[in-house]
């Protein structure tokens, strides 16, 4: 669950009757604990990100790799995952301001 829809829920729990009392105050620590999950998460996943595989034998380097590589062969796309890594990684740390 994303931050914006646990703060969505705990804003529609709010609205609750008031004949349950304590009920917003557990909610909000809930909310404040789930909230600072989502968050630890999202930086996790952040410095998860990978370089593009590098060798001293350049010959085995990825073409994108920061010397390149060698084998003229590989053209310039990435060969060593990195990418496909990289775009899972920006897919899931997507937010709602990030999407038109």
């Amino acid at each position: 669950m994303s931050a914006d829809e646990l703060t969505r829920l705990y804003d529609w729990l709010i609205d609750a009757p008031e004949d349950a009392p304590g009920v917003a105050a557990d909610l909000a620590v809930e909310r404040d604990a789930a909230l600072a999950r989502v968050r630890e998460l999202e930086a996790l996943l952040g410095e998860s990100r990978r370089s593009h595989y590098y060798c001293e034998d350049c010959w085995y380097s990825c073409p994108k790799a920061p010397y390149g590589c060698c084998d003229d062969a590989k053209g310039n796309e990435c060969d060593c995952g990195a990418d496909a890594w990289n775009a899972r990684i920006a897919s899931v740390l997507v937010t709602p301001e990030d999407t038109p």
